[in-house]
């Protein structure tokens, strides 16, 4: 799951490459609306419609380019270019969609990140050292996948 960052989606490929690569659909949802702005609301709605229920990247970059020959704002012409650039770096990702069957959405995620990480080792007074951290929260994690027995039984540790 990507922002549609460049460097995400490289070390997916170069650690990751049976992962299917998935860009998340409110960041391309938020990267039409701030390009295409008010006064190409309607189109953007649009724009976002169509990628939300077809997952076909290849129309959406055809509509970007059908709007070149009708800005005439060289600002906002360098804004579309630069949308497509995005959209183009990310195709795969928005084609993936089909393979997964639904849209890629970071937001369960993120919120994953939040209760593991951030609630236990961000509260008031605490600081850690990055090999603190990660001791910590393979710990954490062991609990919260239900392994935590399984895995002390294999160390030989009595329970």
């Amino acid at each position: 799951m990507s922002d549609g960052a460049s460097w995400i989606k490289k070390m997916c490929k170069d650690d990751f490459p049976g992962a299917t690569y998935l860009l998340d659909f409110w960041h391309l949802a938020e990267n039409i609306s701030r390009t295409l702005g008010e006064e190409h609301r309607r189109a953007a709605d649009n724009w976002i419609e169509e990628v939300k229920t077809t997952y076909d990247a290849k129309l959406l970059l055809k509509r970007i380019k059908g709007l070149y020959p009708r800005i005439r704002d060289p600002d906002m012409l360098e804004k579309l270019r630069k949308l497509y650039g995005y959209v183009k770096n990310n195709e795969e990702g928005i084609e993936n969609w089909k393979k997964v069957n639904c849209l890629g959405s970071s937001g369960a995620i993120e919120k994953t990140v939040d209760i593991t990480v951030a609630r236990r080792f961000k509260n008031r007074g605490m600081s850690w050292l990055q090999e603190g951290i990660s001791g910590l929260l393979s710990l954490r994690l062991l609990k919260l996948n239900g392994e935590w027995d399984d895995y002390w039984k294999a160390k030989g540790v009595p329970l």
